[in-house]
């Protein structure tokens, strides 16, 4: 019984969606880059889940390279991660709750949102392609589902020492075991980071074409119609 009911079950994928804010940013050519860092202001351990340690080590590395780039991180951020970049130029840290208005306007005088996470977090990406930002992330659990390798992003491959791979992720990434292992940083993956953010700003009409390319996408399947365009036909063919 139960094996001819699986049969007649149909399942559909609900591709998820928000409101279009209707705001692009300006094209600012070989001007300062901006990368955006999003993440927790509550929650320490979720600088690293985030990839907070990541991202700052990339910047470091990007910093050499560059003068003209800024990272803004809206999070919580250890003392010890401030203590030790602080030498850096043109980091940002946002650690409080911002008004809608006031993440309007963080989205809008970003660029780049470098968020090399460990987990899935589709609300920030869907945000930042709202806003036109391609994505630097690492290839982990649901993160080629939304950003394709050199069309609205990149996606850079992690780290074989982590967990990945354990029976439990991606719920894991909250236990001691894989926290321990996202501390101890891959030098292949800051540099793969670093050489993909180098990109964007060396080549400015690369930073163009992905930031229309990640808004196209998301008009065409991520807007807050186009979900419910897709609830309402399911519910009219179950009715």
């Amino acid at each position: 019984f139960y094996s001819t009911l699986v049969k007649l079950i149909k399942f559909i994928k609900i591709i998820p969606g928000i409101p279009d804010p209707h705001a692009r940013r300006t094209y600012r050519g070989n001007k300062q880059v901006t990368f955006l860092l999003m993440g927790s202001i509550n929650n320490p351990s979720e600088f690293y889940i985030k990839g907070g340690l990541e991202a700052f080590a990339a910047f470091a590395e990007i910093k050499k390279k560059h003068v003209h780039v800024r990272l803004v991180a809206k999070c919580f951020v250890p003392k010890e991660i401030k203590s030790k970049y602080a030498p850096l130029d043109d980091i940002k840290i946002v650690e409080r709750n911002l008004s809608d208005a006031e993440m309007r306007e963080l989205y809008l005088s970003s660029d780049v949102l470098l968020m090399p996470g460990h987990g899935y977090y589709i609300m920030a990406f869907l945000e930042a392609f709202s806003f036109g930002l391609p994505i630097i992330s690492l290839d982990t659990y649901g993160v080629a589902e939304y950003v394709e390798n050199g069309v609205n992003g990149f996606v850079v491959q992690p780290a074989a020492h982590i967990p990945y791979h354990d029976p439990e992720y991606p719920v894991n990434v909250r236990s001691e075991k894989f926290l321990q292992a996202v501390n101890k940083l891959d030098p292949r993956v800051i540099r793969d980071l670093a050489e993909k953010a180098n990109l964007l700003i060396e080549k400015p009409a690369l930073l163009r074409r992905m930031s229309e390319d990640t808004l196209r996408i998301f008009k065409e399947k991520y807007t807050l119609e186009k979900k419910n365009a897709q609830l309402k036909k399911i519910f009219d063919e179950a009715l």
